[in-house]
């Protein structure tokens, strides 16, 4: 689902305020960092959780994002 967002949109650049207000509160924030838990992975027998992670630069906004299976 977070892959069809992606396509039609770039997230960098984003505030904090922005994106919570598309997301909502992180699950857990490190620091300069917000990580959302987006379920579990995709395929035929999904083990692990895929977690979106955005990192903000000083100014409060996004400098780059990742999805991460873990």
């Amino acid at each position: 689902m977070f892959e069809d967002f992606e396509r039609d949109n770039d997230l960098r650049g984003a505030s904090k305020e922005e994106v919570k207000e598309l997301f909502g509160d992180p699950t857990s924030i490190e620091g300069n960092r917000y990580i959302y838990y987006l379920g579990t992975e995709r395929g035929f027998v999904p083990i692990d959780s895929s977690i979106l992670k955005m990192d903000f630069n000083k100014n409060g906004n996004i400098e780059q994002y990742q999805v991460v299976t873990e």
